[in-house]
């Protein structure tokens, strides 16, 4: 079908309305408790469908599951996709008829209808009713959803055996009808759409007839009993397998008659119950043999009750026949082992470890990713070992379905050589030995064929997968002597944690929530490291560029006994100069970028540990930069991110795999048995077993749990350094040097205004070039504040947290509202002093009360006052009014009464400026901090030339520029 060809066309719709627009069906959810929305009439393109091309374009559909990941299907289009796939089902099964219905003007029609289980009909209908959207009644919503659905199967299914034209069908018809009028009936039944019979003198007498041949043939579907099989297995290989039959009460299952009772006693209740029970029998049985023919021979015996089976047809019927007869409405009983999720196959049954424990190697801190775990491996059926003795007769086998110890179970030949053929290659190739990690993936769920059903663990090996299990099963350090402040209890775990794992030569992803201090948490562990065991060997960090600044100064303000080499700049250190300097240092800090570039450079040393900060840049496998940075070669690796990475399937795979190479298996492994099954087809299995995996190697706390909102300050201000862009650098550089010259030629008032223009102009392009210049193209990747906004904002985001942003600046309010609006791709606010007052209360209550918008951005005069914003826990200061009255004011904002979350304030400022040395004064200077407060910025005129100069002028070293 071409819909290429086909015109467009707009049809009226009912459909939800917001703010004078349609809604957009894939994020309605999210606007449902809107009390805003109304139903308003839209008229919508579209491509008009005849009955024949809506069929042939749904059941194309119908395996949407391998549609492109980019095609989105509405709820309303899934939903009629799986209707057709039920009207599909029915005709598949057989579960129609031939009709005539009468016409308005006395003119007949032949129809194809529905002819099966009315009361498992209903009960579909019921469940399709309920599962219905209500976007399927957008072009008539009074229309009733029961009738809506049993009208479209009811056309479908007519239309579907028309188009099946079986000759079986027409000799079926032509023995019933073999008079002329009958052939009139059939070309009406057979033709491709519904049309009249050709008139006669005899069509009332035939409509008659018809009637009274439908109500024989539907005789016992009238009846409240149904005719029930039932398997009984044999206790003993050489005893028949026994179907009996039964009469069964459609209103309730477990009302059942023996037929052996229907036979021989007519004052049984059974006759009481049921109007002729013996033709009610004898008619179901017919039309059972009908769809399963093994059951005719049952038909020959005079009162037929069971029928006696050998293995082979007892085997039949349980593949083939059991299915066909329950979906035509036939009751079947069949041993609870057959219908059983966990059917016994057979596999193989691993044992890992050795139960020789006499070389703990747990204890002794050696171990690593190179150990080796001693196993065995055998062939079972369930939990029973099968000896080699017996392995060529289930080769041999004749029948899948073998007597295991009096219990019967269903054994496939060809699983049977594939299990052979798995324990023989195991057994040549790793004779008896594999490598760690591979024992503790297959001991946890992961890469295992299917075959492989049990894993048993015994020895040291046992002890340590127990261990890791235990999320608490460390033994809590103390906090390093030389640590400047005080680590929270949390964070002491956290550094346990990667003790724990680093002890046994395995690498942790430490994923706690934005705020919680991972940074001092991993930089404890190496001064820990440092104070118990000497020069170990370098650690290497790699971070986005925007935060390496971070990363040297909360070294050097919590752990200053540690050395440092920053690893960045156009001069850094090569060749020798440089492995002779990481000799003498404890930690080596770079970027994603200089870790590509400076590959061959960096992978010449033998590094104790490799640290990834803002894991998710390594989360496209197949990147230049991923695949180098996990080339290079370390004993252990930390990975660091805020974000909720269990969350992000392909994600997480790429930062298991830096942290234990192969422990997941390759991605083309883990997208088949992990990422596709959970996301795309929802299935729990192996969402429980992939939690099960990760669990040893991923610690996250968030700022809810019970045992860290005790730990943590109601507010917690964190200083955040941002690198200049090289656009940024030169814009700074060239307003210095103009109002350094501008300064010696001036003096008194307009020496003031120099000063205070030329503070102004600074701070804007420490915010953005895009303000400074008045140019708001191409806004990503030229201020290094945006870009370290962005990253902060998506874990933020990733955990359904909601931020305020503060800014001094109207026109950077806009650029961050422009530029964040297309970035998360959500509604954000913006309240500056032109917002009308309604306006603004109206901004202020969606935001508290509302799920969206999540991100509020305040100019920090109209938003500094007079507002309760309780809802945000995060706070940032995009820039600085150097006054903390007026920032704290603002912070107050979201930290005051009625805030029930711990707050997180940010407190932005770009390095080797103006912004990082006025808040170094201020921090140093109480002095200072007072003139603040009561003058604002003024206070800076009053300093003299040299001292403007070493305000303002650019430290090119500290300054570090993006990439």
């Amino acid at each position: 079908m071409n819909l290429s060809t086909k015109s467009w066309e707009t049809m009226d719709f009912i459909i939800p309305t917001l703010n004078d627009k349609p809604l957009n069906s894939v994020n309605i959810n999210k606007y449902l408790n809107n009390p805003a929305i109304n139903l308003n009439k839209w008229q919508v393109p579209g491509i008009f469908l005849d009955v024949t091309e809506t069929f042939q374009f749904l059941l194309f559909l119908q395996d949407f599951e391998k549609a492109p990941e980019k095609l989105i299907f509405g709820d309303d289009l899934i939903f009629w996709i799986s209707v057709a796939s039920y009207a599909k089902g029915l005709v598949k099964s057989q579960q129609f008829l031939p009709d005539i219905i009468k016409g308005p003007n006395h003119e007949y029609y032949a129809i194809w209808r529905f002819a099966g289980d009315i009361i498992a009909f209903e009960k579909n209908l019921i469940t399709l009713t309920q599962q219905m959207p209500g976007i399927c009644q957008c072009i008539f919503p009074g229309y009733d959803p029961k009738g809506l659905i049993k009208n479209f199967i009811s056309i479908m299914l007519d239309h579907l055996v028309r188009n099946v034209k079986t000759s079986k069908i027409i000799e079926i018809i032509l023995r019933a009808f073999p008079n002329h009028i009958e052939a009139d009936f059939i070309n009406a039944l057979i033709a491709t759409d519904i049309r009249p019979i050709d008139t006669s003198a005899n069509i009332d007498e035939f409509f008659d007839q018809f009637k009274q041949w439908q109500d024989s043939h539907q005789r016992s579907y009238a009846s409240l009993f149904r005719l029930c099989f039932k398997l009984e297995e044999p206790k003993n290989e050489d005893e028949p397998w026994i179907i009996r039959f039964l009469l069964q009460s459609k209103n309730d299952s477990n009302i059942l008659f023996m037929a052996e009772d229907v036979w021989q006693q007519e004052n049984n209740l059974i006759y009481k119950l049921c109007k002729n029970p013996r033709e009610v029998l004898l008619e179901n049985l017919g039309r059972a043999s009908e769809i399963y023919p093994p059951l005719l021979n049952c038909l020959d015996q005079e009162q037929p009750h069971l029928w006696e089976l050998t293995a082979e047809d007892a085997y039949d019927f349980l593949k083939n026949g059991a299915g066909l007869l329950e979906e035509k409405g036939f009751g079947i009983l069949v041993p609870a082992w057959w219908k059983s999720q966990n059917k016994q196959k057979i596999g193989l049954k691993l044992k890992l470890g050795s139960k020789d424990d006499k070389i703990p190697p747990l204890e002794t801190g050696l171990m690593g990713l190179d150990a080796i775990v001693d196993y065995d491996i055998f062939i079972a059926i369930g939990d029973e070992e099968i000896p080699a003795s017996q392995w060529q007769q289930l080769v041999d086998m004749k029948v899948p379905l073998v007597n295991i110890k009096g219990q019967w179970v269903e054994i496939q030949k060809s699983d049977v050589e594939h299990v052979l053929n798995l324990w023989t290659r195991k057994k040549d190739r790793d004779k008896g030995k594999m490598p760690l990690l591979d024992a503790l993936s297959l001991a946890s769920g992961g890469l295992g064929d299917e075959a492989l059903q049990q894993v048993q663990t015994q020895g040291w090996f046992e002890r340590l997968l127990k261990d890791l299990e235990k999320p608490d099963s460390f033994q809590v350090a103390r906090q390093p002597r030389g640590f400047c402040g005080k680590l929270r209890d949390y964070q002491k775990r956290g550094m346990s944690w990667l003790m724990y794992l680093e002890k046994r030569g395995l690498s942790g992803c430490l994923a706690d929530d934005m705020g919680l201090g991972k940074t001092i948490q991993v930089l404890a562990l190496l001064l820990n490291e440092k104070e118990n065991k000497g020069s170990t060997g370098p650690t290497l960090l790699i971070c986005p560029t925007s935060v390496i600044r971070n990363w040297k100064k909360e070294a050097e303000r919590f752990t200053p006994s540690l050395s440092i080499l920053v690893h960045y700049s156009p001069e850094r250190l090569r060749g020798k100069d440089f492995e002779n300097q990481v000799k003498q240092k404890d930690l080596i800090i770079t970027s994603f970028n200089i870790a590509r570039r400076d590959f061959k450079e960096l992978n010449k040393i033998k590094w104790q540990r490799i640290i990834v900060d803002e894991a998710q840049n390594i989360k496209n496998p197949t990147s230049k930069q991923t695949k180098a940075i996990k080339s290079l070669q370390a004993k252990t690796r930390i990975a660091l991110t805020g974000t909720p990475v269990e969350n992000r399937l392909a994600e997480l795979w790429s930062i298991m795999d830096f942290l234990n190479p192969g422990y997941l298996g390759s991605f083309n492994y883990f997208r088949k048995n992990f990422e596709l099954p959970i996301q795309k087809h929802e299935k729990t299995e192996p969402l429980v077993r992939l939690k099960k995996l990760v669990k040893p190697f991923l610690l996250r706390r968030v700022k809810t749990d019970s045992s860290i909102i005790k730990d943590l300050p109601e507010k917690q201000e964190i200083k955040v350094y941002c690198p200049l862009t090289k656009e940024q650098a030169s814009l700074y550089e060239a307003v210095v040097k103009d109002t350094l010259e501008k300064l010696n030629d001036s003096d008194g008032i307009r020496r003031r205004g120099i000063i205070l223009a030329s503070l102004t102009k600074l701070k804007q392009i420490c915010n953005h070039p895009a303000q400074f210049l008045k140019d708001r193209n191409h806004l990503a990747s030229r201020s290094g504040k945006l870009t370290r906004l962005s990253e902060m904002l998506y874990e933020a985001t990733a955990e359904s947290e909601s931020t305020l942003i503060f800014t001094q600046f109207r026109q950077m309010g806009e650029i961050l509202k422009s530029y964040l609006d297309k970035t998360f791709e959500a509604e954000v606010f913006f309240l500056h002093g032109g917002i009308p007052t309604q306006d603004r209360n109206e901004m202020v209550r969606r935001f508290q009360e509302e799920t969206d918008p999540k991100i509020f951005i305040l100019s920090l005069k109209a938003g500094g006052v007079g507002l309760n914003l309780t809802k945000a826990n995060h706070v940032f200061h995009f820039d600085r009014w150097w006054n903390p009255a007026v920032e704290n004011q603002a912070t107050d904002r979201a930290f005051r009464i009625g805030q029930n979350k711990n707050v997180q304030v940010y407190k932005y400022i770009c390095q080797g400026t103006l912004e990082e040395r006025i808040d170094e004064l201020i921090s140093k200077k109480q002095e200072l901090v007072d003139n603040v407060v009561t003058s604002g910025e003024s206070w800076l005129t009053e300093l003299d030339n040299n001292q403007i100069a070493d305000l303002i002028t650019l430290s090119r070293q500290s300054a570090i520029e993006l990439d």
